[in-house]
């Protein structure tokens, strides 16, 4: 049992070591090339951007909803679940 319990530790350690090194390196990297990043970008183009986020409106609406679905079937279950646990009580 130890043996199992110390390879998922090192398992975990051994995942997360290098990605946290990526995200160092990458915020690093970042911080030294940021001014250089913000001068190619130039300025905003509102309009363009307007025209993106109204193209995506049928993408976003699908998240929603399907959040709400997910979310419904959360509540439905729990009711079921605290159902079945009164009905557990009553029969003792």
């Amino acid at each position: 049992m130890r043996k199992g319990i110390w390879g998922i530790g090192l398992a975990i350690v051994g995942l997360a070591l290098p990605f946290t090194l990526l995200a160092l390196a990458g915020a690093a990297w970042l911080t030294e090339n940021l001014t250089r990043i913000a001068g190619a970008v130039g300025r905003l183009d509102v309009a363009a951007l307007v025209r993106e986020g109204w193209s995506r409106w049928p993408e976003v609406l699908g998240v929603l909803i399907g959040q709400a679905l997910m979310l419904l079937v959360l509540i439905l279950a729990r009711r079921d679940l605290a159902a079945r646990a009164g009905e557990a009580k009553a029969d003792r």
